[in-house]
């Protein structure tokens, strides 16, 4: 057990402007950025005992992840329809450096860096049923950076991982507001799928991330809330999916 309390270091910072939304549009313009660093020591499996001496090698990582990002999104109202449309342009830099530490000095003795850009579009499309009551529809791309799996013998980058999102849902009100109800359908497709993979090496069983292919994902989830018009405070909710 080994514990650490070097802090990691993060700043963020995102700036937005907003149209008032009094015409029958409106739209969102912004920019993004972050930095983190964070230092983390790695326990190696190899424990040494020379003599009366027991020596832990430790390797030490300093590792940096700088994102930039610039979004937009504008909707259209249409009688009781709304079309929307977004699109987010971002780049992840994720750096790592590794050194040797066991009571010498550390030395720098691997550097790898992983850099993604993605273009992440999104579609929608909503219908008023009521004014407590809508169905949608939406389509969007998503992705998770691009990094480096530092807990192996030999560190290696892999690559973003992308999905395309399919959703269709209702939610809204009934019973004059006391019955509140989501109802929601989806269908994930994800490209270059990270994994989370646990290798047997010399006895040990040793952590990665990898790259492993196309995977999907499907589903419903539904939610239920009740709230009594004599028993002010009160709400019953249920959820489930699957």
């Amino acid at each position: 057990r080994f514990d650490d309390a070097r802090p990691a270091k993060i700043f963020t910072q995102e700036l937005r402007l907003a149209s008032q939304g009094t015409s029958n549009w409106d739209w969102l313009f912004g920019i993004y950025g972050s930095r983190i660093d964070n230092h983390v020591p790695v326990p190696t499996p190899v424990i040494l005992d020379v003599g009366p001496i027991t020596i832990d090698p430790r390797a030490d990582v300093k590792t940096r992840q700088d994102d930039i990002a610039a979004f937009g999104t504008v909707n259209f109202y249409i009688n009781n329809f709304t079309l929307g449309g977004g699109l987010r342009v971002g780049q992840t830099d994720y750096g790592s450096k590794i050194f040797v530490a066991s009571g010498i000095p550390k030395i720098p003795t691997l550097e790898l860096d992983q850099k993604d850009t993605v273009v992440l579009p999104k579609v929608s499309l909503s219908y008023k049923l009521t004014d407590d009551n809508l169905v949608y529809a939406t389509v969007s791309r998503g992705s998770e950076p691009g990094k480096v799996s530092l807990y192996v013998a030999n560190p290696a980058t892999y690559d973003p991982e992308y999905s395309l999102q399919y959703e269709l849902g209702a939610k809204g009100l009934l019973a004059g507001g006391q019955l509140r109800y989501e109802l929601a359908a989806y269908l994930v497709d994800y490209t270059d799928r990270q994994y989370e993979n646990r290798i047997f090496v010399d006895n040990l069983i040793i952590e990665t991330i990898d790259n492993v292919g196309e995977s999907q994902g499907k589903g419903f989830e539904i939610g239920l809330g009740y709230t009594p018009d004599n028993i002010p405070g009160l709400e019953f909710s249920a959820s489930a999916g699957y």
